[in-house]
């Protein structure tokens, strides 16, 4: 393979792992933002069914906007029944 080339794949390669990578991140940011969206409705249907307080509703709410994981996001959710 000619000298020429070679940095031109290596470029090509380098774009490529970029585009996957931000590709990746937006998946994993609309799959964080679903389960967000579910855990509210659970966590509203908990406080509407009495099973949990207006100050934990509160603080269930704060924490799961400022999760950074599904796990942080399933955290909030264990004692409340599942649908």
């Amino acid at each position: 393979m000619p000298h020429s080339v070679r940095p031109a794949l290596a470029q090509r390669r380098r774009l490529w792992d970029r585009w996957f990578r931000v590709v990746a991140e937006s998946n994993h940011l609309v799959a964080l933002e679903q389960a967000r969206a579910d855990a509210r409705e659970r966590i509203g249907e908990g406080y509407a069914n009495d099973l949990i307080d207006a100050d934990d509703l509160d603080r269930r709410l704060d924490a799961l906007e400022h999760a950074a994981t599904r796990a942080d996001i399933a955290a909030l959710l264990d004692d409340l029944p599942r649908r």
